[in-house]
């Protein structure tokens, strides 16, 4: 352990706080945003290398903004960024209630490691956006001190470039696919709307766009495109349809897309085929492959979620499964009121039930808190797709013994090493191709240039605490 560090680690200075963010000040140090609840000032923090504020940093940290928010039981989930603006500076990135109910603003603020902001940016911060409910929004370093801020309109993808003067190249909220493009949000974890939006800055300072096509059905495709910095089409860089040849009907959810250079691009997505058929495994392990279960799903008409199912009941027809019986598909609405109440509705129609799939985040945390409530925790199984933070208390309750996700560090990981050895002539993407992925061990492309990263991350009572999103 470092000195001056200790077991327990640093006290922030805000004692109420809500989410944070951390990036190294490039001296030894860090850096760390703080988002207090309550109405709380955002603020920002520097912790020298030997874990003692920096000098001259106020004890409560450098307040990001002069107007603070009106008091709220609570602020918006995974919201909040902390990214690198040039040296020496940095962009913090959060949402702010305003007085209407369930409405947000979206504020940028510039910042130097002496503890000043960005005159140009001002101290209220700035506000480019009329108020909303905000979901799905990701703020991207330019590369050049400024951000681009990526967020689904109604039907399109929008795009908005912030230079490190705090203009505006282009203008607020840009369609960003072009006519007669489809385009189909990836839904992940937002229990209301689709994850973060898929972008990443290409070397030339422009912007990388990915979004999932449903215009290939039943195959299914990703589609990319490339705009220069005042999100103008790149000419020289067509639109581009990959995986259009995916042996599943629907590829899954892209959950990241990186620049190779300026012209290529590196993908990861879940996979719907293996996540429905692992959730149907983690249910059959909690009530001994027999018996009766259910489906919680969300809306009959969510897409993800439909495809989940198709191949949970696929997978139900394999040997291993053939003693469980799914007897009902609920849906919640992704509302957690409506989703309690279909459970409970299941667990009064279906006095046998042994276990009931969630694969919505919502949904599994309102179905475990019924069983808890009725003490029926370990009598009835639950699994499906949840956030650890939410699920934790359930999880070591016996509620929900097994929950799963897509790991998108693990993702990462083994995007890097496969970058890596493309780079170096390693491998071409032809099918049977193997590289090694560090401590993931050995992976092999599989047709469409594709590498299955590894298993779904699953959280249980023995690593539940290792994980904080």
């Amino acid at each position: 352990m470092a000195a001056g560090w200790t077991s327990t680690g640093v006290a922030l200075p805000n004692g109420s706080i809500e989410d944070t963010g951390i990036l190294p000040d490039g001296a030894g140090g860090v850096l760390v945003f703080m988002r207090g609840t309550a109405g709380g000032v955002p603020a920002v923090t520097r912790i020298d290398g030997n874990a003692v504020r920096h000098a001259g940093w106020p004890a409560a940290g450098m307040p990001l903004t002069d107007v603070p928010p009106p008091v709220v039981a609570d602020f918006p989930d995974c919201d909040s960024r902390l990214l690198p603006a040039g040296p020496g500076h940095f962009i913090a990135a959060w949402l702010a209630p305003t007085l209407t109910t369930g409405e947000y603003e979206f504020l940028l603020q510039r910042f130097d490691t002496d503890g000043n902001v960005d005159p140009n940016w001002g101290p209220t911060a700035l506000s480019l956006f009329p108020t909303g409910t905000f979901v799905a929004m990701s703020v991207i370093a330019d590369g050049a001190g400024g951000v681009y801020v990526v967020r689904p309109g109604a039907t399109v993808p929008l795009a908005t470039h912030v230079t490190s003067a705090g203009t505006v190249l282009g203008a607020v909220d840009t369609p960003v696919n072009l006519p007669g493009d489809q385009y189909v949000p990836s839904y992940c974890f937002q229990p209301s709307g689709p994850d973060a939006m898929i972008a990443d800055r290409t070397p030339n300072g422009g912007l990388l766009m990915g979004w999932n096509d449903s215009r290939t059905s039943p195959t299914g495709s990703f589609r990319l495109r490339w705009w220069n910095p005042d999100l103008t089409p790149d000419a020289s860089k067509p639109e581009f349809a990959c995986l259009s040849g995916s042996p599943h009907h629907y590829p899954g959810a892209l959950l990241a897309v990186h620049a190779d250079g300026d012209d290529g691009a590196f993908l990861a997505w879940s996979d719907y085929h293996d996540i429905g058929f692992f959730q149907v495994e983690w249910i059959g392990s909690q009530i001994g492959y027999k018996g009766q279960i259910a489906i919680l799903s969300a809306t009959p008409t969510a897409a993800n979620q439909n495809t989940w199912i198709k191949y949970m009941k696929q997978a139900l027809k394999l040997p291993k499964y053939k003693n469980m019986q799914l007897v009902k598909i609920a849906y919640g609405n992704d509302n957690d009121t409506k989703s309690a109440q279909e459970m409970q509705s299941l667990l009064q129609a279906y006095p046998d039930l042994k276990g009931v799939i969630s694969p919505t985040t919502v949904g599994v945390a309102a179905a475990a808190r019924v069983l808890q409530q009725q003490k029926k925790c370990g009598k009835v199984g639950l699994t499906g797709l949840g956030l650890p933070s939410q699920m934790r208390a359930y999880i070591k309750a016996g509620c929900a013994p097994k929950v799963g996700l897509w790991d998108e560090a693990k993702f990462g990981y083994v995007a890097q090493y496969a970058a890596h050895a493309v780079l170096d002539g390693k491998i071409t993407g032809k099918s049977g191709q193997k590289f090694k992925a560090g401590s993931a061990g050995i992976k092999t492309v599989i047709a469409n240039k594709t590498v299955i990263f590894d298993k779904p991350l699953v959280f249980t009572k023995a690593n539940v605490d290792k994980y904080h999103f």
